[in-house]
């Protein structure tokens, strides 16, 4: 993913894909959207998208993240993230509401 520095959104919609994320997201400096839905991911949420400053829109919807020991927590990380105003984790194998903490300037969260 270094290569991709510049990348503004990354959107992934039922690909196929599995597993879990791979490391590096924090590399894409000027990522505002990061959109993963129907994708079949398990393990923890990224932490590391609280390292991106212009991150404004979050949809991790229609995984597993809970499965493979992964407790799909919301990472305590994203409260850094002051740009964010769209959070949507429907059906996503969310367990508690740990780390929504200051994510109040958000003008979109959707949990169902």
């Amino acid at each position: 993913m270094v290569e991709l520095r510049s990348l503004v959104s990354l959107q992934l919609l039922a690909l196929g894909i599995t597993g879990s994320l791979p490391n590096g997201i924090r590399s894409l400096v000027h990522l505002r959207d990061f959109s993963v839905q129907q994708l079949q991911l398990t393990g923890e949420l990224p932490a590391e998208l609280g390292d991106l400053p212009e991150l404004r829109t979050i949809d991790v919807s229609y995984n597993h993240w809970a499965q493979a020991g992964g407790g799909g927590r919301i990472p305590r990380e994203w409260c850094k993230l002051r740009q964010l105003t769209h959070l949507t984790f429907s059906i996503a194998d969310i367990t508690g509401q740990q780390g929504i903490c200051g994510i109040a300037q958000c003008s979109s969260m959707l949990c169902r």
